[in-house]
């Protein structure tokens, strides 16, 4: 019963803001977690490096160092 007044008192003092950026910030911290974990990492880290790899290609900025 207590924790219902604490939350009321809260709420009334709180900015109609601050929700939303609590609302993203959770929803962001859980996709880092997510595609932080080890089934996800290695499948994202492989993504970025062709998504670079095929931006370097298309700009003509990539210039092969191993030939």
């Amino acid at each position: 019963m207590g924790g219902c007044r604490v939350f009321r008192k809260l709420k009334a003092i709180t900015l109609n803001s601050i929700g939303k950026l609590r609302q993203f910030t959770n929803d962001t911290l859980l996709d880092v977690l997510f595609y932080g974990s080890p089934a996800y990492a290695q499948v994202s880290v492989w993504l970025g490096a062709c998504y670079v790899a095929w931006s370097l290609l298309v700009n003509e900025a990539w210039i092969p160092c191993c030939i």
